[in-house]
């Protein structure tokens, strides 16, 4: 089908405020429709591609970028569920597209489970400062600091009594890690930084360490006798977001069972996994 070049309408300034509105409205009713229309064409293409592919697709092919190709893909599916939505353009709305994504997530595992280690897709691709943009920001979707904090509603669920939470972090979203951990009903205990030997340089500074946030619910249950967890460990960084063995090593030491890895990359034994790509 042959692209359609279309010239901006002409503008037709209203008579009155009563008016006004109801173009407004009527202008919203249109988004609304063709926000459906392009969710669910959305949903269709990324059905015909591979794995990995459909990012790829949306940077190359369209005017918008990920992030509004999965709201329009969320209120498509909204739209299904509960009708059109035609009072307003919902898919502007944040607040709404977040709460929907947390119900369309996939559940997590049943059960209590005292240890929670996560690292969450922190959204790089809102990275920008100046003319500087984030070389990082396309290699895997990302959600945003409120999807993340609300995703703690379903943690809540699965946490005993007594809960560890191991948060990873960088020092672009430190503060808003901390701000994760109260929304998921932890408390902040102590800091564990990892010398990735390497690491890149932005506005003066190399950065080459990330951050391990230690926090629990209940009483602390980490083993307190013999050898303790350091809190600065030294390992080699290896592929793009993966974290140092030796955390798993340090949990599975002085951290009891049963062990949920929130944002898995790949399944590991002694583990319950949970994420998009596992």
């Amino acid at each position: 089908m042959k692209e359609i070049q279309k010239k901006l309408p002409e503008f037709v300034e209203p008579k009155n405020l009563s008016e006004a509105k109801v173009i407004i409205n009527n202008l919203g009713r249109n988004m609304a429709e063709h926000a459906y229309i392009i969710g669910k064409i959305l949903v269709w293409i990324k059905e015909q591609l591979k794995h990995g592919e459909f990012i790829e697709w949306i940077e190359k092919n369209v005017w918008f970028k990920k992030r509004t190709a999965q709201n329009f893909m969320a209120f498509s599916e909204k739209c299904d569920e509960e009708g059109l939505l035609i009072d307003s353009p919902h898919y502007l709305e944040k607040d709404k597209n977040a709460k929907f994504a947390l119900l369309e997530s996939p559940p997590l595992p049943k059960g209590k489970y005292p240890v929670i280690y996560a690292d969450p897709p922190w959204p790089v691709d809102s990275m920008l400062l100046e003319k500087w943009e984030s070389p990082i920001g396309d290699k895997y979707l990302t959600m945003t600091i409120e999807e993340i904090k609300i995703l703690g509603l379903k943690i809540s669920e699965c946490t005993a009594d007594d809960c560890s939470l191991f948060l990873w972090t960088t020092h672009t979203f430190l503060k808003e890690a901390f701000d994760v951990i109260e929304s998921w009903g932890f408390k902040y205990h102590c800091c564990i930084t990892w010398d990735k030997i390497s690491g890149w340089s932005l506005c003066g500074f190399h950065r080459k360490t990330e951050f391990c946030l230690y926090a629990y619910k209940g009483k602390i249950n980490i083993t307190q006798t013999g050898e303790y967890i350091p809190t600065l460990i030294s390992e080699p960084k290896r592929k793009h977001s993966k974290k140092p063995e030796i955390m798993y090593k340090l949990i599975e030491d002085h951290a009891p069972f049963p062990r949920l890895e929130l944002f898995a990359r790949e399944k590991r034994d002694g583990w319950i996994s949970w994420g998009d790509e596992v």
